[in-house]
């Protein structure tokens, strides 16, 4: 899933000193998906067992449940969801 652009990306990814909760509310407020996408692919390397792999598959649903995409980032949207299709569906099944 992650290209060649996305690995440039996700290496120079970082959140600003805002509190990583703040950060997330401040993305899906502004309908920031791409940015989610790319902190979420840029976590899921880190997880040191399945139970972390969970848990941040376990925020990406509850990031999606309180996320309200206009027309426009549809699309960045569906990147967000696929990651959730990736890691649980095609990995625990």
């Amino acid at each position: 899933m992650e290209g060649a652009g996305w690995a440039t990306i996700l290496a120079i990814l970082q959140v600003p000193d805002l509190d990583k909760d703040k950060f997330i509310v401040e993305a899906l407020t502004q309908g920031c998906y791409l940015l989610l996408y790319a902190y979420i692919l840029q976590q899921l390397p880190m997880s040191r067992d399945i139970n972390d792999e969970l848990e941040s598959v376990g925020h990406l649903v509850f990031w999606t449940t309180k996320a309200k995409p206009k027309l426009v980032t549809v699309q960045q949207f569906k990147f967000l969801f696929s990651v959730i299709i990736d890691k649980f569906i095609l990995n625990f099944l």
